[in-house]
C-alpha cells in the first residue's frame, strides 16, 4: 500500500515517548495500601495503563472495594502530582528520532490520555527544547480512541491527517490512528504486545526505536 508523504507526526506519550510506569505503580499502590488493598506488581500495571487514570485506579482496586471512587481518584490524582517524573525516564533513541524529525522540518505533536496538566508538565521537562504541540485527557475532547482530539492537533499542525504518522504503543492507539484516518505506527518498546498491535490494524510495527528511526531516514 502506499502511503502519502509524510508532513506530520503525532506520538502517544506514556510507553511510547516516556516509561512512566514506575510512577504510576508508586502513585495507585500507595493509595491502595492506605485502605489495605493489595498492590500490583510493575508487569500488572503494563495491563492498567493507557486509557487514563481513572481507568488505571479502576482496573487496580479489588472489585469489592467499598470507598466512594471520586475520592479515591482525587487522592490518585494528589499522589500523581507527588510522584510526576520521580522515576520517568525518556525511552532511548527518542531524541534522536525528535532531533531527525525536526532537521526535516516536521511537524510534531502529543496526543495522550494522561490528564492535560500532566502531560504538559512532562513535555515540559523532558521535552522542553523541541515544539510538541501537546493535547491530554480533560482538555476539550474525549479520550483516545475518540479520534477528535488527533484530529485537531493535526489541524493545529497546519497538517491533513493521511500526511500525519501517529506513533503510539498500544491498540488505543491504533484505533486512533485509523479513525482519525492516519498512518498508525505501533511499536513493542512500550507497555503492549505485538498481538494487540497488529490486532488493531498497524500499519508499521517497530521493536526499537532504531528501527523507527531508520524507516523516519529512508521516507523524510
Amino acid at each position: 500500500m502506499k502511503y502519502k508523504k509524510i508532513r506530520g507526526v503525532i506520538f502517544d506519550l506514556d510507553g511510547t515517548l516516556l516509561d512512566t510506569l514506575a510512577d504510576m505503580q508508586c502513585t495507585v499502590n500507595s493509595v491502595l495500601l492506605k485502605y489495605d488493598y493489595p498492590p500490583h506488581s510493575i508487569s500488572k500495571y503494563k495491563e492498567f495503563i493507557g486509557n487514563g487514570i481513572e481507568n488505571t485506579l479502576l482496573a487496580a482496586l479489588p472489585n469489592n472495594y467499598k470507598e466512594d471512587f471520586y475520592t479515591l481518584l482525587e487522592e490518585t490524582k494528589r499522589s500523581y502530582l507527588e510522584n510526576l517524573n520521580k522515576n520517568t525516564t525518556v525511552y532511548d533513541g527518542i531524541y534522536d528520532i525528535l532531533d531527525h524529525l525536526i532537521r526535516s522540518e516536521i511537524r510534531l505533536g502529543v496526543v495522550t490520555n494522561k490528564l492535560h496538566k500532566y502531560a504538559t508538565k512532562c513535555v515540559e521537562v523532558f521535552f522542553n527544547r523541541y515544539n510538541l504541540l501537546t493535547l491530554g485527557a480533560g482538555k476539550i475532547f474525549s479520550i483516545k480512541p475518540n479520534p477528535e482530539g488527533t484530529k485537531y492537533v493535526a489541524s493545529e499542525l497546519g497538517v491533513d491527517p493521511d500526511h500525519c504518522l501517529f506513533v503510539g504503543d498500544s491498540g488505543v492507539d491504533m484505533q486512533t490512528a485509523k479513525r482519525a484516518g492516519m498512518i498508525s505506527a505501533g511499536v513493542l518498546w512500550g507497555f503492549r504486545e505485538k498481538k494487540e498491535l497488529e490486532n488493531t490494524g498497524a500499519d508499521f510495527i517497530f521493536s526499537t526505536t532504531i528501527e523507527l528511526n531508520e524507516y523516519f531516514k529512508k521516507n523524510i
